[in-house]
């Protein structure tokens, strides 16, 4: 006699993998799966309740109560015939046992790879046991699930959700499934969660419902640690109300409903390891507890490597050990014990920065926290081993597939996310991508007005009243050089900020440091002048790679051109080519870029970047001059209450609503201009963009160009020229041309045209005196230029 009950009690809580099969084209809808008819494809006139199975379809009238009807109707076969099919697809048997005890199968559950293809399955018995078996290819099953890539189940829809909960059984998942909810569980129940899923639960919104007893609660405990920094936000719930070893299933037969589940979830705290007993990670002496070894087997890399993946994104390492991504590599973060001077740049003592993390270092975190083991055949016994080289560099190889997180930059105190909340907890940010390196604590006022917006304008302001600023406007700049820095992660990109004075002395280096020391705690990393720009390029490149969150352009000789600097100031993420390698890597722009030098100027398009600074102590000998105070000590000394001010200002502009001032755009830079400008000019300072002026003025190139404006137009009016040309018209007596072209390409005596033809490229467009130089066609392959006014 078929075993109808038996089949239907063991289909039901598998609907949400049936049906999809069954009846292809459908969806899942309110708790019901939803499709055309009883053949499939997209519509409603067909449905089926996911808890009950009851179902209907409503354009032939068809009904029933059980997953057998269905598949007798949806095959148009008798019932018989539909619970025996069923019946092998579940592996269960098809008649009822005789009454002598005999073990018997009562459910069973696939686990699907991420292609959708059956990887394993869980088979129930009665009396309560469970096996796992794999299929054989043929039609049959292998009992074991030796040698396989285990996955968590569920695990298509896992990957296809945005939230997922985790319980202790696959009963569990199938009910949350069946209303409508993304649910997993691992094989083998507490205690066998393994490294290698975690990957799949990156960037996810993840709860744990834990059973009701204590080794369901360790359970819950130790995935929430290994999904904590890789997912979303984790969190753990206790359900109300369960009795002793009682799971969701039990929640939701005594009347839990989805809407109250899921409105403990939105109330519920973030899952943090601080607030969590002791993990007994560390034991006596220091050395690491382990866990389960990584067993290295012939034809099961792929499995080793994703656990070795799963150890470095481990969110409780120490920050030391810690593995992020960052350019397409994988890197670490680390302080440097000394001051350093490398490729032309010099970094204090106790500088964060970000460092490539090499294969070696991988096989030391590997060492560290996990354990290997090789099979020796002589003793038919597993033996300790080293992590394999080979691991490392196939973890280095996956690019784009690798589960630790994304690192952005590092940040040295408290500061602002993008949305003008607060950061302020140290650690691994997710939502921002910034790991938080210190232990600065800045108090904020939660709701701050106009008046401590100017209480902490002012207080920074006396910070700086040592300096010789020539105007307001100057002191101005200065105060936005130290909002900036330590709103940086909260701001796409920023302008260079340029301090020039007439001498030597005169503070330039110090008042960068002062916003260096406030933001990062330390001095600022410091770019050695040069005039060669490949040489400057590649200083700069090395600052990108080490995520240098401040970096002064020390002491400029004359004028400061760099196509890189200009790319770097502007966009959120640059490419550039490091030291030795063949290809380029995408970096995120996270710098704050300041230049100082004895009369600076900004040629070319850094100009429109940038604000300036001006000193100018009036005296010699600046350097002998004697202060009240040292403040790049003071700034050391009262660092978290600087913090706390600049933060201020830019909360209090926040919390009032961003008013409108009616200030003009700064293209390329919109979001400073809205935070750090708009909130200092909303405070009663001068607007920092009105230095803008000066920098554009002083521009070289720009100066040049009007001179050439001038003399041509006096020369050639609108007639267009060629290079040859136009040199030949500069040779001649009394010419205008004569002197700016040997200022803009001159070589000895003679004019460079390849020079002054790529000269004229770059200032193509550009409109000054209200004249612009295009280029004319050309006459025999040779380029003409022409000046018109700017508006046509």
């Amino acid at each position: 006699m078929i075993d109808f009950k038996s089949i239907n009690a063991a289909a039901l809580p598998r609907l949400g993998n049936l049906l999809p099969r069954w009846l292809p084209g459908g969806r899942t809808e309110a708790g019901e799966y939803v499709c055309a008819s009883l053949e499939g494809g997209q519509g409603r006139s067909c449905s089926v309740n996911l808890g009950t199975c009851m179902w209907g379809d409503f354009a032939t009238g068809a009904k029933g109560g059980d997953p057998v009807s269905l598949l007798a109707a949806i095959r148009g076969v008798k019932q018989g015939e539909a619970a025996r099919e069923l019946a092998r697809d579940l592996g269960l048997e098809v008649d009822k046992p005789a009454r002598n005890n005999r073990r018997r199968v009562v459910a069973s559950y696939d686990y699907l790879g991420p292609d959708g293809q059956l990887v394993f399955q869980v088979t129930r018995w009665e009396p309560k046991t469970f096996t796992q078996r794999r299929p054989d290819g043929n039609g049959g099953w292998i009992n074991s699930v030796k040698g396989i890539e285990l996955v968590p189940y569920r695990l298509p829809s896992v990957i296809q959700a945005r939230a997922v909960f985790i319980v202790e059984g696959e009963k569990d998942a199938e009910a949350l499934a069946a209303l409508g909810l993304a649910a997993t569980c691992n094989a083998q129940g507490a205690g066998k969660w393994r490294a290698e899923y975690n990957r799949y639960f990156a960037g996810k919104r993840v709860c744990i419902l834990p059973d009701n007893d204590a080794a369901g609660r360790k359970h819950a405990r130790d995935v929430a640690r290994q999904l904590h920094g890789l997912a979303e936000v984790v969190k753990v719930i206790e359900l109300p109300g369960l009795p002793p070893k009682g799971d969701v299933s039990d929640w939701l037969a005594a009347g839990g409903k989805r809407e109250s589940l899921l409105e403990m979830v939105k109330a519920a705290p973030a899952w943090e390891p601080s607030v969590e007993a002791p993990s007994d990670q560390e034991t006596a002496g220091g050395a690491q507890d382990k866990g389960k070894p990584i067993r290295l087997i012939n034809g099961a890399m792929s499995a080793a490597v994703d656990a070795c993946e799963a150890i470095l994104a481990r969110p409780d390492l120490p920050t030391e050990y810690r593995t992020f991504q960052r350019g397409g590599q994988l890197v670490r973060v680390a302080t440097l014990p000394a001051s350093a001077m490398a490729d032309g740049v010099s970094r204090p003592a106790g500088a964060v920065v970000i460092m490539e993390a090499q294969k070696a270092f991988l096989m030391d975190v590997l060492g560290r926290f996990a354990s290997f083991e090789k099979f020796n055949v002589r003793d038919d016994t597993w033996k300790p081993a080293n992590p394999p080289k080979e691991l490392a560099e196939t973890i280095q190889a996956r690019a784009g597939l690798w589960p630790v997180p994304p690192l952005r930059g590092v940040v040295a105190c408290p500061t602002m996310r993008t949305d003008g909340s607060l950061l302020l907890t140290p650690g691994y940010d997710a939502a921002s991508g910034y790991f938080m390196a210190h232990g600065l604590h800045a108090e904020v006022p939660d709701a701050p007005g106009l008046a401590d917006a100017r209480a902490a304008l002012a207080a920074l302001a006396d910070l700086l009243s040592g300096f010789a600023f020539v105007e307001p406007l100057d002191c101005s700049v200065a105060l936005a050089l130290i909002l900036t820095a330590v709103a940086r992660p909260a701001l796409a990109s920023v302008p260079v900020f340029a301090i020039t004075s007439p001498v030597r002395g005169s503070g330039k280096s110090t008042l960068l440091d002062i916003a260096a020391v406030i933001a990062t705690g330390r001095r600022s990393a410091v770019l050695s002048a040069t005039s060669d720009y490949a040489e400057l390029d590649k200083r700069l490149v090395g600052c990108l790679l080490s995520g240098d969150a401040i970096v002064n352009l020390d002491n400029i000789n004359g004028n400061l051109r760099s196509d890189l600097l200009c790319q770097a100031t502007t966009s959120e993420a640059v490419k550039v080519r490091p030291l030795g390698a063949s290809s380029q890597v995408e970096i995120p722009n996270t710098a704050l870029w300041s230049a100082n030098g004895n009369n600076l100027a900004l040629s070319g398009d850094l100009s429109r970047r940038a604000v300036l600074c001006r000193l100018d102590p009036g005296m010699e000998r600046p350097e002998e001059r004697s202060f009240t105070f040292d403040p790049v000590a003071r700034a050391m000394e009262c660092r978290a209450e600087y913090v706390a001010a600049a933060l201020t200002v830019m909360r209090a502009y926040i919390t009032a609503g961003r008013p409108g001032l009616g200030l003009s755009p700064f293209g390329s830079f919109e979001r400073w201009s809205g935070m750090v400008r708009a909130a200092m000019v909303w405070a009663g300072a001068a607007d920092p963009c009105e230095s803008r002026a000066a920098v554009m003025e002083d521009d070289p190139e720009a100066t040049l160009l009007r001179s050439l404006v001038a003399a041509w137009w006096d020369r050639f009016g609108r007639t267009p020229r060629t290079v040859k040309e136009i040199v030949r018209a500069g040779e001649e007596d009394d010419c205008p041309l004569a002197e700016v072209l040997h200022d803009i390409a001159g070589e000895g005596r003679a004019i460079n045209t390849r020079r002054l033809g790529w000269w004229l490229r770059r200032q193509a467009g550009r409109i000054v005196n209200g004249l612009k130089l295009v280029q004319y066609g050309s006459v025999s392959g040779t380029a003409q230029w022409k000046m018109l006014p700017g508006g046509e």
